[in-house]
This record gives structure tokens, C-alpha cells and sequence, in this order.
């Protein structure tokens, strides 16, 4: 079963932050690839974060579909 940075097990319904090539967005775990390296989550994205610390915007999104490797995700909830 994939595990995110902190280590705890990657379950669908969690909530992540996850970093990608175009940057950071959160998102909803919705499908689990257990036996996959990488890009083992689909996520439901419905947000981008922009910037960091006292400067990060979240601005929210319709939900699209993406895959993710659980490893480059932090979990929110």
C-alpha cells in the first residue's frame, strides 16, 4: 500500500496536498493503485495553492481527475 511523506498509509477519502510538475494543489485521494511505483493515487483536485507560509492563496477549482505518486503528497486530513 503507498505511503505519503510523514509515512502513514494513503486511503482514499484523504485530503492532500500534493506537489506535481505544474506546482501544488489540493486534492481527494479516489482510487488507490496499491502494486504501482509511482503515480499510485488518483486524486480529485479542487484547488491549486499558490506561494507559501503568511503568502499562500488557495484558490479552488472544479474537481478534474489526475494521478499522483503517493510519496510527493502530504496529508491534509
Amino acid at each position: 500500500m503507498p505511503h505519503y511523506k510523514d509515512g502513514s498509509k494513503a486511503k482514499v477519502g484523504d485530503i492532500v496536498a500534493a506537489t506535481h510538475y505544474s506546482g501544488k494543489s489540493l486534492g481527494v485521494v479516489v482510487n488507490i493503485q496499491p502494486s504501482a511505483e509511482s503515480c499510485n493515487l488518483q486524486l480529485a483536485r479542487i484547488a491549486t495553492i499558490h506561494g507559501s507560509g503568511a503568502e499562500k492563496v488557495v484558490i479552488p477549482r472544479s474537481a478534474e481527475s489526475d494521478t499522483q505518486t503517493a510519496g510527493d503528497c502530504e496529508k491534509v486530513f
